[in-house]
């Protein structure tokens, strides 16, 4: 799964989305959080420990119980997902 966590929905934070959305693993799963989604956390408790560094949106990618290190570049997590 990837969450991204964003203060809102920023050009930044929606081309986040795009990047994982443009993923060629059918099974990756993604979450925007932002103040608007704070309700999210009465389904998925553990959302709420996930924040944006540094004020910028901010990606999380989990697989398998563990997260990877947060992105906040843009062209990182494009990275990130060449190698899927």
């Amino acid at each position: 799964e990837v969450i991204i966590v964003a203060d809102g929905e920023t050009e930044d934070a929606r081309r986040m989305l795009q990047i994982v959305h443009n993923s060629p693993d059918p099974f990756v799963c993604s979450i925007l959080y932002t103040s608007q989604h704070r309700d999210l956390t009465a389904i998925l408790s553990h959302i709420g420990n996930y924040k944006a560094m540094d004020g910028k949106p901010t990606a999380y990618i989990c697989e398998d119980y563990a997260c990877r290190p947060p992105i906040t570049d843009i062209g990182e997590l494009e990275k990130q997902f060449q190698q899927v």
